[in-house]
């Protein structure tokens, strides 16, 4: 029952995503009443710009990954997160803000952590941790060789290094084989940490581009540059967040089942460990669920501007 709720939670955050992201391209344009007349076409094009490519980036990630399940290619979970940031970053690239012909500076440098989330991007190394650490329990102790059925309606031919073969024996001294499928061995170090590299690469560079790039207003009682920019990090947390989930339940699980089978030898360790980074997992698939389909307004900030005595300078 326990594994049935989590399979749930993850399949509802799953599901709405794409949902939520439908609903973010129908959103109105932000009310601009309270910006300067001068800005208010660049900043609504800036808002329906964001609003797009946001979206666009996560139904694009959604069908490429859902295509590569369906294909049996294990590195689907890291081909949401790849062809997700590579669709924000570079719409992102081709924002109004950064096409426009006028150029503000700061005083103040501009900082990557200034516009992050400060409570999401914790979960970042954390969710790293959990799943190198589940390659750390799970490469010694996968199988080294193929598994093979034999022929069969129900045979099921597994690859080296993808499971755990446990063997026990029963009080009546019956061996016991159970096979734990899949299993984070070093069939899945490539598909998994590959990708994931490759996400983390791209999300520095977008986070790069993001605190450089030109301030769309001097203004700094409106804060509008500050929260565009923050916008903009949400997105890309919230992909590494989700990518970072989507592996963790099925290892998770199945470390969990081995841990914990009804024969005479247990492992604590793998329990240990499948279960509370099943909770992590949920943790960062919820978050980074709510940053990529929350739709913020385009005047709001909860936190005090990064650079508040800004000075023009001529492009």
């Amino acid at each position: 029952m326990p594994a049935l709720t989590l399979i749930l939670a993850f399949a509802a955050l799953a599901l709405a995503l794409p949902i939520g992201a439908v609903r973010l391209t129908g959103r109105p344009d932000p009310d601009l009443a309270s910006a300067p007349e001068s800005l208010r076409g660049p900043l609504r094009k800036a808002d329906r710009h964001s609003r797009w490519t946001r979206s666009t980036a996560v139904l694009a990630a959604f069908a490429s990954a859902a295509i590569a399940h369906f294909a049996a290619f294990p590195a689907a979970p890291g081909v949401f997160g790849v062809v997700g940031l590579a669709v924000l970053v570079l719409g992102e690239r081709r924002s109004p803000i950064i096409t426009t012909t006028t150029r503000t500076a700061a005083l103040k440098p501009r900082r990557i952590r200034d516009y992050l989330p400060r409570r999401a991007t914790t979960l970042i190394p954390l969710g790293l941790v959990t799943v190198l650490g589940l390659f750390a329990l799970g490469i010694p102790t996968a199988s080294p060789v193929a598994h093979i059925d034999p022929p069969g309606p129900g045979a099921v031919n597994l690859p080296a290094g993808s499971y755990l073969e446990g063997v026990s024996t029963t009080p009546a001294g019956d061996l016991i084989r159970s096979v734990f499928y899949p299993w984070p061995g070093v069939f899945y170090v490539i598909p998994v940490l590959v990708p994931l590299a490759a996400q983390l690469a791209l999300a520095a560079a977008g986070l790069r581009s993001v605190a450089a790039r030109e301030q769309v207003s001097t203004s700094s009682g409106e804060q509008l540059d500050v929260v565009l920019r923050r916008r903009s990090a949400e997105g890309i947390v919230g992909f590494l967040l989700v990518s970072l989930a989507l592996p963790v339940p099925r290892f998770g699980t199945s470390m969990i089942e081995a841990a914990t089978w009804e024969v005479a030898q247990w492992d604590y360790l793998r329990g240990a460990l499948g279960g509370p980074a099943v909770l992590v997992a949920l943790t960062c698939m919820a978050t980074g669920v709510f940053l990529l389909i929350r739709r913020s307004s385009v005047l709001s900030s909860s936190r005090p501007s990064a650079d508040t005595t800004p000075s023009e300078e001529p492009a």
